[in-house]
């Protein structure tokens, strides 16, 4: 593990190295999933087409 991207939690060090890595990718995919939907909040009822919208929400 490259334990500079914990260096700010070091309680986790006594946790295993699974933990970690399964945290991180949560995290990593909880932040894709929250762009995708900011993108779809705040830009497609701007977008001048329909089709493009009604494709990407469904």
């Amino acid at each position: 593990m490259n334990k500079r991207i914990y260096k700010n939690r070091p309680s986790d060090y006594n946790q295993e190295g699974g933990f970690l890595m399964a945290e991180s990718f949560h995290n990593y995919t909880n932040s894709i999933w929250l762009d995708s939907f900011m993108f779809q909040r705040h830009w497609l009822p701007k977008l001048p087409s329909k089709g493009l919208k009604n494709s990407v929400l469904q």
